[in-house]
């Protein structure tokens, strides 16, 4: 049996903040007229990913590209559940392209990857939560892709509808605990 005091090793697939700015505003937090420090950034970043290591996690990186400087939000590119990858068509035009290079590294992996006909983003708004997925709407996922990630993963999805813009990803609304 094993002994729940020993935490489970994860797998987790981030991206260096080298092009994180904001360069336009998506949401509320956003302010295009503040300067990011991207020293700060790339060493809290870096901070983050050495302790998921020393903890024993897995620590994957896909390579940041010029001009999507919100790559960083590594969640919103997809979700993965028993090694399946539902990706992302984001809401923003300008986030748009992210989804190109996530799903080029999970295939590269070996992952199959779906990429959906509606708009979805990622772990944002799909949050695994044991036998079900909480699903989040209103600001960028829409009810068409609960749909579609129920039918893809085979598990009943429950939606829920975001109203508060400052909590626009059901992410930042909410934490599951296993």
């Amino acid at each position: 049996m094993p002994d729940s005091r020993v935490p489970r090793r994860r797998r987790y697939l981030v991206c260096e903040p080298r092009h994180f700015a904001v360069q336009y505003a998506i949401n509320p937090w956003m302010h295009p007229d503040e300067p990011v420090d991207v020293i700060r950034a790339l060493d809290q970043w870096q901070a983050l990913v050495d302790t998921y290591r020393a903890h024993g996690h897995t620590v994957d990186t896909v390579k940041p590209v010029p001009g999507l400087p919100d790559m960083v939000f590594a969640a919103n590119a997809a979700v993965v559940v028993d090694g399946r990858v539902f990706g992302s068509l984001f809401h923003a035009p300008e986030r748009r392209p992210e989804s190109v290079p996530y799903e080029a590294w999970f295939k590269s992996e070996g992952y199959e990857v779906y990429h959906p006909e509606s708009v979805c983003e990622g772990e944002g708004d799909l949050v695994p939560a044991g036998r079900w997925i909480l699903a989040g709407t209103g600001f960028r996922t829409t009810r068409e892709a609960h749909s579609e990630v129920q039918e893809y993963f085979g598990v009943p999805v429950i939606s829920l509808t975001l109203v508060d813009p400052y909590f626009y990803h059901l992410d930042t609304a909410l934490f599951v605990l296993d």
